[in-house]
């Protein structure tokens, strides 16, 4: 919080510094590029007092026309973004709702039908809010999620989402995390359609899959 976003590329074979915002609200980005060299950034964008304003939102940059161009995408209590690029060149963004009256909850964004749609994950499950969700795109454009699910009782389970079966919802706790780092899990798709996640546990990198 507090902080421009600036851009740092050595494309043209010498290492130049680029502020892409100025904004003072701007924090935690994530960058990805596209098939056509653009690149895209997402990040919070904080105009109220304090983290849980109602005027935080998502902001998406872009500079794939030659120009930054820049969209409030959201003006919910959403943060901790991150995105993916697909085969069209479309974004696909994962972030946390933050929610005061039920649960935190996963918030997909993306501009895959030519406008941005923004879905939000209504099942019981209460999101780690100060973790990011690292998201992940197939070559068939589905997304995938990994999440970060807290109970009442005590404890974290490190939990996955995925929309390549339509409009049904998968859940695969497939590692119940103690001693888990917050800041370092990801999901990716191998060039075959496997999922593979990545995490921590006890200084330690861990590796679940799909292959078996």
């Amino acid at each position: 919080y507090g902080n421009d976003i600036r851009l740092k590329s050595n494309s043209t074979d010498v290492w130049i510094t680029e502020t892409v915002d100025s904004f003072s609200g701007s924090t935690r980005p994530k960058i990805a590029v596209d098939s056509t060299g653009g690149i895209h950034l997402v990040y919070g964008h904080y105009e109220g007092s304090g983290g849980y304003s109602p005027y935080n939102g998502i902001m998406y940059a872009t500079n794939g026309s030659g120009v930054w161009n820049y969209k409030l995408i959201s003006t919910d209590r959403i943060h901790n973004p991150s995105l993916a690029i697909d085969t069209n060149n479309k974004v696909h963004i994962a972030a946390c709702e933050l929610n005061s009256y039920t649960r935190d909850m996963i918030c997909y964004l993306s501009n895959k039908s030519g406008t941005w749609t923004t879905e939000y994950e209504l099942s019981p499950v209460n999101i780690l809010s100060s973790s990011f969700i690292p998201i992940a795109v197939d070559s068939k454009n589905n997304y995938h999620i990994d999440f970060l699910n807290t109970y009442d009782s005590g404890g974290v389970t490190l939990n996955y989402r995925t929309a390549n079966y339509g409009s049904q919802i998968i859940y695969n706790a497939y590692a119940v995390i103690n001693n888990l780092n917050t800041d370092i899990f990801y999901v990716i798709v191998d060039s075959v359609g496997f999922v593979h996640h990545f995490y921590v546990l006890n200084n330690i990198l861990y590796h679940a899959t799909d292959l078996d």
